[in-house]
C-alpha cells in the first residue's frame, strides 16, 4: 500500500512565541525530508498562501 502526506503551511503562535517563515519552513522541509526516508509518495501542500485564518474558513 502507498501512501502521501499533507501539510498545511502557517505561521501558528506557540507559548507566545511566532516562529518566523525561515523557521517555519526549515521545520517543514525537515518534516517532508522525514516523511521521504519514512517511504511517503508525495508530500502535498495547501495553497494558503501562509494564512491560517483562510484554513479555518474553509
Amino acid at each position: 500500500m502507498k501512501f502521501d502526506v499533507f501539510f498545511s503551511i502557517c505561521q501558528t503562535e506557540v507559548d507566545g512565541y511566532m516562529p518566523s517563515e525561515k523557521v517555519m519552513f526549515e521545520n517543514f522541509f525537515d518534516q517532508v525530508q522525514l516523511a521521504d526516508r519514512l517511504g511517503y509518495g508525495v508530500a502535498w501542500v495547501a495553497e494558503t498562501h501562509l494564512s491560517c485564518e483562510i484554513q479555518k474558513t474553509s
